[in-house]
């Protein structure tokens, strides 16, 4: 699954019984830094925790922020200003991760490394 490929995923297996798939999601934000060496999703996850905390209460949506490092392929398409899209975070035959968006926007990234910065959530009305 997505989380395989990434580091710090701990909260992620206490909130979910069953880590959904990460299909039509709201994507939030990309932001590209450290001169095109780091990339950063933010997204929400298609369904609420299983098990959130009390401090999640009145909240419907879980929302993730990770962090892609070392890029060494960046390409970004959209034909919508509403960036929605299905995500599949992979490794490669090199052993890198492949990450691709297949939606209203369109990301195929390659990088060496994934680490979940943020998990958080609010209410969707």
């Amino acid at each position: 699954m997505w989380y395989d490929y990434l580091s710090k995923t701990e909260y992620l297996h206490r909130l979910y019984e069953d880590i959904p798939s990460l299909n039509d999601v709201r994507i939030a934000r990309i932001a590209i830094s450290d001169e095109g060496n780091r990339v950063t999703m933010i997204f929400d996850i298609p369904k609420y925790a299983d098990f959130p905390p009390i401090k999640w209460d009145g909240c419907n949506v879980v929302v993730i922020e990770i962090d892609f490092f070392c890029i060494t392929k960046l390409q970004l398409d959209t034909i919508s200003n509403t960036y929605r899209g299905d995500i599949s975070i992979e490794k490669n035959l090199d052993g890198l991760l492949k990450i691709n968006v297949k939606g209203s926007l369109n990301i195929n990234i390659v990088a060496e490394h994934g680490l979940v910065q943020h998990i958080s959530a609010y209410r969707k009305k």
